[in-house]
C-alpha cells in the first residue's frame, strides 16, 4: 500500500468588496503563527488595498486564519505508458 502524504497550509480568509468569500493559502509558512500575527498580516493586506479584480476589492474584510492539513493516500495508480516507437 502506498504511503500517505500530509501537507499543511495557512489559509487567510476574507470577504471581498461584494461580500463573497475569498482566501490566500500559503504552503511555505511558519507553523507557529499567533492569532495576533495572523490578524496583523490580514489587516496589512486589507490596508494596502492593492488586490483588485474587475473593479472589486479582492481582500476587503478579514474573516479568519486557519491551518489546513490535507492527507492523501493513493489507492490505485495506472502503470506507466509504454512509449510508441
Amino acid at each position: 500500500m502506498a504511503e500517505t502524504t500530509v501537507t499543511k497550509q495557512l489559509t487567510l480568509s476574507f470577504l471581498n468588496g461584494e461580500g463573497k468569500n475569498t482566501s490566500i493559502s500559503l504552503s511555505e509558512m511558519n507553523e507557529s503563527v499567533t492569532p495576533e500575527v495572523a490578524q496583523a498580516a490580514m489587516e496589512a493586506i486589507v490596508t494596502e488595498n492593492i488586490f483588485e479584480k474587475d473593479g472589486v476589492i479582492v481582500y476587503q474584510t478579514p474573516k479568519n486564519a486557519r491551518y489546513v492539513e490535507r492527507h492523501v493516500t493513493p489507492i490505485y495508480e495506472a502503470p506507466a505508458a509504454t512509449p510508441v516507437a
